[in-house]
């Protein structure tokens, strides 16, 4: 199979296609031919050792003294189980996927490995693969702040800053369901894309200018 690998920390060209043999499931594994794999701020950061100041050191010793001890980076991907071990349960061969891999990272390869038991579930059937490929960072990290941690309600008003990003539009999205106010803001590029999510008022960062809609 082929796969990305970075080679380096460096903010550079670092990373290079090799060819690795296709992984074998253990008995609680599914085997996932990856239809799309994400790039997110998780692989830059891992790639460029750009971290914030006094974390250089700790993201060494975590993630390797002088290059990735995963080189294969990616976290979120999409895909199509190819193969299932034998205690497997919760899925079944060419079931439509999303995961989340985390640390183990990996993701940037034709086919990875994933317990049956981690961040992995069904691709709902409205998402196409590429769509479903950018949803776990985002929005699991949306969800943890602001269901289990501010515990939102429809009593709730929010401001989301950031709001066209990868977390910014999934907590948008979320606060909506939860039927809560929300202003958001972004660039002014970004208007449109973030009202239809469902923010109620929009406004820029450059010249505050503000859009009104009718969420």
């Amino acid at each position: 199979m082929k796969a990305l690998k970075c080679k380096n920390y460096s903010s550079g060209n670092n990373i290079e296609i090799v060819d690795l043999k296709i992984p074998t499931p253990n008995d609680n594994e599914l085997l996932i031919r990856v239809h799309f794999s994400s790039v997110n701020t998780g692989d830059w950061r891992i790639k460029s050792l750009n971290v914030p100041r006094g974390f250089r050191l700790i993201t060494r010793i975590f993630f390797g003294l002088f290059k990735p001890k995963r080189p294969i980076l990616g976290t979120e991907i999409s895909g199509v189980v190819s193969e299932i071990g034998n205690s497997v349960e919760k899925f079944k061969v060419n079931d439509e996927v999303i995961a989340m891999t985390g640390i183990k990272m990996g993701g940037h390869a034709q086919y990875i490995c994933v317990d049956q038991n981690s961040t992995v579930m069904k691709k709902p059937i409205n998402l196409t693969h590429e769509q479903a490929a950018i949803c776990s960072f985002g929005g699991l990290c949306a969800y943890d702040f602001l269901v289990r941690r501010a515990k939102l309600n429809s009593d709730d008003e929010i401001m989301i800053i950031g709001a066209s990003g990868s977390v910014g539009s999934m907590a948008i999205q979320i606060a909506k369901f939860l039927k809560s106010k929300i202003t958001a803001v972004c660039s002014t590029k970004n208007f449109e894309y973030v009202k239809n999510l469902g923010a109620s008022n929009v406004y820029t960062y450059k010249n505050n200018e503000h859009l009104k809609t009718d969420q």
